[in-house]
């Protein structure tokens, strides 16, 4: 009996992981799409994610889940072994970023705070189910749930340890519609114009 209830919670396992990879690409696609950007997009390697942790408000979480899945890729290719086991830790913190983007995409969305929450435990159905909602992502918005980050690429922006990243906080939103240019009603705020030169576009 116990062996057939952990076949049974395996199986359980792989179709949810399934689900899950399939969910990604789908809700990523979406929500692309409603973002102003090419669905498609999202399925280009390392660029389509980075679109979304960018209009999320997020890029320095995309960098802390590239280093992850770089640092997953390092223990799988270790002989077998115990030190191969650790792939686990770099691994949940490319979830933990991934899920915190979701969190900030739904608040864009302007999703309850159930939505945010349900976002670190099943992040691609959040994203797919926001994604395919009717209502419109606020590219105006800057989500609460990804402060603490945007203050920390403000810090490494003063002190030129951001390799030329601009805070993602700063990003005005025809810039991450992935356009160029600044709209012509936030030249003329007054917020734009106390801007430091190196924040503006």
């Amino acid at each position: 009996m116990g062996v057939i209830a952990f076949s049974a919670l395996v199986g359980l396992a792989v179709a949810v992981a399934v689900v899950g990879v399939v969910l990604f690409f789908v809700g990523g696609c979406r929500a692309l799409g409603r973002m102003g950007e090419r669905p498609w997009l999202f399925l280009v390697p390392l660029y389509g994610p980075y679109l979304l942790f960018r209009s999320a408000r997020c890029v320095l979480l995309f960098g802390v889940a590239l280093a992850g899945v770089a640092a997953v890729g390092a223990f799988w290719a270790m002989p077998t072994g115990f030190l191969q086991q650790f792939w686990v830790v770099p691994a949940a913190v490319v979830w933990v970023c991934y899920a915190w983007c979701v969190a900030a995409v739904a608040e864009c969305f302007h999703a309850g705070v159930g939505w945010q929450v349900a976002s670190f435990v099943l992040a691609p159905y959040v994203l797919t189910l926001v994604g395919a909602g009717t209502g419109p992502f606020d590219h105006g918005c800057v989500p609460v749930v990804t402060a603490p980050f945007r203050a920390l690429e403000g810090r490494l922006w003063e002190h030129g340890g951001d390799a030329g990243l601009r805070p993602s906080d700063s990003v005005p939103p025809v810039e991450v519609l992935g356009r160029h240019g600044i709209p012509a009603d936030s030249a003329a705020s007054p917020a734009a114009a106390k801007k430091p030169a190196r924040h503006r576009a």
